[in-house]
């Protein structure tokens, strides 16, 4: 019996950890999220690309997959590895879910602009 308590006790510190490590990377995210892509990419045909689908931060970038980009117009392979290449290099990469918070944050700063 008191065994099994234990058992129990350890699995939920394991989930405890984990919901902290997870809550920790969101956080150090976030700031990321936020950062404009202007300037990011040394290709203006990347920046005009986002610019026109009204990508303005990279958290409405990370939100987009591989094939939403490709589908762009004047937007191919060499354009999707260099976003790519800046993902990563930033710990980021596409298709990535944004907390709601993020995407708030996002959608009241554009409004802000306006």
């Amino acid at each position: 019996m008191i065994d099994n308590i234990i058992e129990k006790l350890e699995r939920i510190i394991q989930d405890l950890k984990l919901l902290k490590e997870v809550t920790e990377r969101n956080y150090k995210n976030s700031s990321l999220f936020l950062q404009r892509v202007e300037g990011l990419f040394s290709s203006a045909r990347v920046f005009y690309t986002l610019k026109n689908n009204d990508i303005e931060y990279v958290g409405e970038l990370v939100q987009r997959t591989r094939y939403e980009l490709l589908r762009y117009p004047n937007f191919g392979i060499k354009s999707l590895k260099e976003i790519e290449s800046v993902l990563d290099v930033m710990g980021l990469q596409l298709g990535m879910d944004v907390p709601l918070e993020i995407i708030d944050t996002i959608n009241n700063l554009k409004k802000s602009k306006l």
